[in-house]
C-alpha cells in the first residue's frame, strides 16, 4: 500500500499544475508528456523481480487504469 500511495502522490502534481511557472505551460501536450514519463517509469517498477505478487497486482492495476484513462486525464 505504501508504494501505491507513493505513485499516487507522484502523479498528483501533474494534474494540479503546480509544476508550471506560467499558465502558458499548462497544455495538454505537456501534461501528457509528464504523465507518459511517469507511466514509463512505473512499467518496469511493477514488473521488477523484487515486487511481491500483491504489489504487482495492485500497481499493475493502477498502471492499467492510468493508461486506459490517459486521453481524458490529459485534457487541460
Amino acid at each position: 500500500m505504501r508504494r501505491l500511495r507513493q505513485w499516487g502522490l507522484r502523479v498528483e502534481p501533474i494534474w494540479d499544475g503546480s509544476w508550471a511557472k506560467e499558465a502558458s505551460e499548462l497544455t495538454n501536450g505537456e501534461v501528457g508528456r509528464r504523465l507518459d514519463a511517469d507511466l514509463s517509469e512505473l512499467t518496469p517498477f511493477v514488473s521488477a523481480e523484487s515486487r511481491t505478487d500483491e504489489e504487482r497486482l495492485r500497481l499493475g492495476h493502477v498502471l492499467k487504469v492510468l493508461t486506459h484513462l490517459r486521453p481524458g486525464l490529459i485534457q487541460w
